[in-house]
């Protein structure tokens, strides 16, 4: 594992990334979109910026629903692989988190699968979310989508190893610092490729504080993809839906 980047440039450019996430899929992205969709009234044309699109399964479909789309990632392999499927409606740009948003006039800004709490210094955060309210014209809602910690802790498994086309895959994960840290080692033949992530674990006050200091108002909170209300006990994830004040 490279010294000089983040463990995040160093991870989702690797070629092990997708065989790793190969469950995080399009149909599960449609499930999400098509139910959170049911919940609000966006107007055909409305526009939504996928904001850490990874290689776009969210952004190609908001787009396929009438929707123009921009999406942002940090990972080169990823963007080139989303601008594969740009059109008029749908464009891909890549871009670090905490830079100036591409437009200031969203109706939505989606913020999914845990594309959150990279760093270390909470200011870093407030920046990406300053730049959330910078993005969204007034009454603009936000989507964010993060683990639930007390869920992910309670069941999580220390170590697992596994192969999967003929590599042997060994996992350790580790509550460390107020993180969660998972460590990735891959086999192929003799060569052993390792990698991180880690991220912060962010409880519901931790967002509430940080929604508040972004002036970002908090409307409700989901606890999974099929849209059902938050319960910190029992909840996988914690989708946060807020929105720019009036």
């Amino acid at each position: 594992m490279s010294e000089t980047k983040e463990w995040f440039e160093d991870w989702f450019s690797s070629p092990y990334y997708d065989l790793l996430y190969a469950h995080r899929d399009d149909s599960e992205a449609e499930l999400f979109i098509d139910n959170f969709l049911s919940k609000f009234s966006f107007q055909p044309g409305s526009k939504f910026w996928d904001l850490a699109c990874g290689k776009g399964r969210h952004a190609r479909y908001l787009a396929n629903k009438g929707f123009q789309v921009i999406g942002t990632d940090l990972s080169e392999p990823f963007i080139q692989h989303a601008q594969q499927h740009q059109h008029k409606d749908l464009t891909f740009i890549r871009q670090d988190m905490r830079e100036d948003p591409p437009g200031t006039d969203f109706d939505c800004v989606l913020n999914l699968f845990t594309a959150f709490g990279y760093f270390k210094d909470r200011e870093e955060d407030l920046k990406v979310l300053r730049q959330v309210h910078k993005s969204l014209k007034s009454g603009g809602r936000f989507i964010l989508d993060y683990l639930n910690p007390s869920f992910i802790i309670r069941q999580m498994v220390p170590s697992e190893n596994f192969s999967r086309h003929n590599l042997g895959i060994e996992i350790q994960r580790r509550i460390e610092s107020n993180r969660i840290i998972k460590e990735i080692h891959i086999q192929e033949g003799d060569k052993i490729h390792q990698y991180l992530e880690s991220v912060q674990c962010l409880y519901p006050q931790d967002f509430k504080n940080l929604f508040q200091a972004c002036e970002l108002e908090i409307h409700e909170v989901w606890g999974d993809y099929k849209c059902r209300p938050f319960s910190e006990e029992s909840s996988p994830r914690q989708i946060w839906v807020c929105s720019k004040s009036m």
